[in-house]
């Protein structure tokens, strides 16, 4: 940044009014410090082939964080089948509760299931060998009393069903609460959480390169790297909104977040500048050189790629010259 131009100097006024009104006035003399330029950071526009690299930031489209707790108050944790940091799927058994009374009920109905299968197997038999005597009704009845029972258990079983948490998707357990190890648990009670997945994620696009949906593009998450696919593509006159699934979805569960990075085809001969030598103004961009005596000189440029930390010159400097560093 220009140093100011440092002016330094005393002007000493005296006036004084004579008896007729004359202004009598002495001017000192002004002293001026030497212009002291400043110092600008220069870089070199080079010339060279270099090769653009597109990053996109793919965002999870379906995660959801899910809290579960008793189905009911004053129950008890029966069994826990998972732990932190465990990777389950659609229909696996979290958590269940204990429930006595149901089940106790469920044994009583099946028992008399039982006993009226075997009375109508009796009467069934008693019909074939008994020809004087009509066991019809007696076998229609048992048959009806038989589907009621089956309805009290089938009731009850879905009933019990309610007293086991299943995953409802592909996700991973965060954490397991030590409330399933108290005596009862009530509905209030949160007992685990599970983030789930569908591994689906997008991001939004300028560039020109030639995506293809069907094709799969390396993604990181943190250390981990995943292959993702491209299932999907929209179009405005802007950009495009483009869509991945993941591969292995146990590897990247947890990200909300995705970095993809592709190697673009390279630009042979191209002329770069770092990119902190770059100020643009509204849709204009300008570099500065130094003239011989040191003060800066705006070039219009016209700019292509930025590619790690540089930017491709079009037009309007030429390799070789030195640039100032504006940023």
């Amino acid at each position: 940044m220009r140093k100011g131009t440092a002016l330094l100097g005393t002007l000493i006024l005296v006036m004084g009014l004579s008896g007729c009104g004359q202004v009598k006035t002495e001017l000192m003399p002004v002293t001026l410090e030497a212009y002291e330029r400043a110092a600008y950071e220069t870089t070199e526009v080079l010339k060279g082939d270099i090769t653009p690299k597109l990053d996109l930031n793919l965002s999870a489209a379906n995660k959801e964080n899910v809290k579960y707790t008793p189905p009911y108050d004053g129950i008890q944790v029966d069994k826990v089948y998972v732990q932190a940091g465990d990777l389950v799927k659609q229909g696996d058994k979290l958590i269940s509760f204990k429930s006595s009374e149901n089940e106790e009920k469920i044994n009583e109905y099946q028992d008399e299931l039982k006993m009226q299968q075997l009375l109508l197997e009796h009467y069934e038999k008693l019909a074939v060998t008994d020809k004087g005597t009509d066991y019809k009704e007696d076998i229609e009845q048992l048959k009806k009393d038989m589907e009621v029972t089956k309805l009290y258990i089938a009731e009850l079983n879905e009933k019990m069903a309610s007293y086991t948490i299943t995953a409802e998707g592909t996700g991973v357990v965060e954490t397991v609460s030590d409330l399933v190890n108290y005596e009862k648990v009530d509905m209030k009670d949160k007992l685990l959480y599970v983030c789930y997945n569908t591994g689906e994620y997008y991001t939004n696009c300028t560039d020109d390169y030639p995506f293809v949906i069907g094709e799969t593009y390396m993604a990181t998450y943190r250390d981990i790297e995943c292959e993702m696919e491209l299932y999907e593509i929209e179009e405005t006159d802007h950009e495009k909104t483009l869509y991945f699934r993941a591969k292995d979805l146990g590897q990247v569960v947890l990200a909300n977040y995705m970095d993809l990075h592709i190697q673009k085809t390279s630009i042979k001969d191209a002329v770069y500048v770092e990119k902190e030598a770059l100020l643009q103004i509204e849709d204009k961009n300008y570099l500065f050189t130094l003239n011989e005596e040191g003060f800066k000189q705006a070039h219009e440029v016209e700019v292509g790629n930025w590619i790690d930390g540089y930017v491709v010159i079009k037009s309007g400097i030429n390799p070789g010259d030195r640039v100032v560093i504006v940023e």
